[in-house]
């Protein structure tokens, strides 16, 4: 009877000893669990706080890629006015104003129409040569004076039809405030030019580029080479004669203009 007891109590001893363990364990695995818990927890806020950062900076730093067009020119028709002057005139001071047609068949490559008018007035050079007066020269008698009066060929006119290639696009960031678009282009054609001496058939070679404040509207620079033959009066002396003789010339006149031009059928 008493070794049954005994027994029992022994039983019970190990039974209170293993529960004792299993709640230990219990408490343990909980522990591990929360601290699990906190931190995935933790490293979630982290990813969020982040991810908002980056958010943020998104929004203030826009990626400065070039990505698709922001305006585009194939089939719509170009229409601009421009005014420029010619840069290497050596007797006259020569303005020009005019207009453009033009359309581009690919976003690349377009055909133009262009049409300029020359106005014309003396230099500062010209009216000062033409202010000098020499007497007696060659042999002739002292009363017999004379004045110094350069000739040159006025520019009156241009017509001309060019290939237009505009192979290079990107954009500017100014300041990282304001994205200004852009492309440059190359213009060869022909043409006639109007001159004092009558109207001379014309070569037109051109590099210019444009600026777009909107996806029609833009502002452009050009230079253009126009180039034909003009024909040069020469004074000859001999002894004390003289006389003219006509030399033709190839003349290259160098034009720069600044325009506005637009884009039709959005």
């Amino acid at each position: 009877m008493w070794t049954f007891i005994r027994g029992l109590f022994h039983m019970l001893n190990i039974l209170k000893r293993a529960l004792t363990c299993l709640s230990v364990v219990g408490l343990s695995s909980v522990g591990v669990a929360q601290a699990f818990a906190q931190e995935k927890k933790a490293d979630a806020t982290a990813s969020a706080s982040a991810s908002k950062s980056d958010e943020g900076f998104l929004a203030t730093k826009p990626p400065m890629v070039l990505q698709n067009r922001y305006f585009l020119k194939k089939m719509r028709p170009e229409v601009s006015i421009h005014g420029g002057q010619v840069l290497n005139e050596s007797y006259s001071q020569t303005w020009m104003v005019g207009s453009r047609l033009g359309l581009f068949l690919t976003e690349a490559l377009g055909v133009e129409y262009a049409f300029g008018k020359f106005l014309a007035s003396d230099s500062a050079d010209r009216k000062a040569l033409r202010s000098l007066r020499y007497c007696g020269a060659n042999g002739e008698e002292e009363s017999v004076c004379q004045t110094v009066n350069p000739s040159y060929v006025r520019l009156e006119s241009s017509h001309s039809v060019s290939m237009t290639f505009a192979p290079i696009y990107g954009k500017i960031n100014l300041l990282e405030g304001y994205i200004l678009y852009s492309d440059i282009y190359a213009n060869l054609g022909a043409g006639v030019v109007g001159t004092s001496q009558g109207n001379r058939a014309s070569g037109h070679l051109g590099l210019g580029q444009r600026f777009y404040f909107a996806k029609s509207f833009n502002i452009r620079i050009d230079a253009v080479d126009h180039i034909f033959q003009e024909i040069r009066q020469n004074t000859v002396i001999e002894g004390t004669t003289k006389r003219t003789e006509d030399k033709k010339n190839i003349r290259h006149a160098w034009t720069v203009s600044l325009g506005v031009s637009a884009f039709l059928l959005d």
